[in-house]
């Protein structure tokens, strides 16, 4: 595992050859570490990405060709050493591709290119997943990010964004309920107050905020009413708002995949959120972090 830095007049960026993940990002005008500082006691991550699935499997485990495979949840990308492909003061490419190791939780052939690129304070992502084979390659991605604030979090709120839509003064939101890492089926109302949603411990006792196929385009935090940080993803059907009780952070996931349900059948051609990549297709997917 290696690091690499990336510098440029508004943020420093640090990212682990390990798994493509940001270990550090940082205002140069401000002093407070945008990312949280992993403790094992509550989360030992940073901004994970998560392949080829996001969330976990019903049991660990999904069906293809009437073969049953086991892996864990989020997939074992972020914790797979990462090639660097290019890397100059403001740009870095990796790349994981498939071996005989992940070929044993995950029959296929791919490749997957991440580039982080500075421009002013924003940090760009492309992660371009490849199927290298002949036969259809069911696949999901996800960011991770784990912000820093500082406790209470019910001094936090989140600010959603929706492009091209006006804010009500309120409205209730659908989140998905999970119990034991998989989806039940039930929801629960949440009330968003002039587009922003009032944290507090009580939401992640039973897991995140999850909401499906809401338009959303991104998400701010703010605490005490200044920016922290702000996620754009516009093409990302699923999000998730998520922190361990009592930790000083929380995670802004804009996701492209989605756990099982509790009563799934296994089948990982058929599940919900899954990308379907034909022989030798290329799905390009896009975040951009703004401090």
């Amino acid at each position: 595992m290696t690091h690499a830095t990336l510098q440029n007049t508004h943020i420093l960026v640090e990212v682990n050859t390990k798994g493509a993940e940001i270990s550090q990002f940082r205002n140069l005008y401000k002093t407070q570490e945008l990312l949280w500082n992993p403790d094992f006691n509550f989360w030992n991550r940073t901004a994970p990405l998560l392949f080829p699935i996001v969330g976990k499997l019903k049991d660990d485990q999904f069906k293809y060709n009437e073969n049953f495979y086991s892996m864990k949840q989020h997939g074992f990308a972020r914790d797979a050493e990462f090639e660097i492909i290019e890397r100059t003061a403001t740009l870095l490419h990796l790349r994981l591709m498939s071996s005989p190791i992940t070929k044993i939780q995950y029959p296929f052939d791919f490749q997957i290119d991440v580039k982080y690129t500075l421009k002013d304070s924003q940090l760009q992502a492309e992660n371009i997943i490849t199927n290298l084979g002949d036969d259809t390659m069911p696949v999901s991605f996800g960011a991770h990010p784990g912000f820093s604030i500082q406790l209470p979090v019910d001094t936090c709120k989140i600010i959603i964004h929706r492009e091209g839509k006006e804010t009500p003064t309120e409205e209730i939101l659908q989140r998905h309920l999970i119990s034991e890492g998989l989806y039940t089926g039930e929801k629960e109302p949440v009330i968003i107050q002039n587009g922003k949603i009032p944290l507090n411990e009580n939401y992640f006792e039973h897991d995140a905020i999850v909401f499906k196929n809401e338009g959303i385009t991104g998400m701010s935090l703010i605490q005490n009413n200044e920016l922290i940080a702000r996620l754009d993803a516009p093409t990302a059907p699923y999000w998730g708002i998520w922190k361990k009780p009592g930790a000083p952070f929380v995670c802004i996931e804009p996701w492209w995949g989605i756990a099982d349900h509790s009563q799934t059948q296994y089948d990982l051609l058929t599940k919900e959120g899954i990308h379907l990549l034909e022989k030798h297709d290329a799905l390009s997917i896009k975040y951009d972090i703004y401090t």
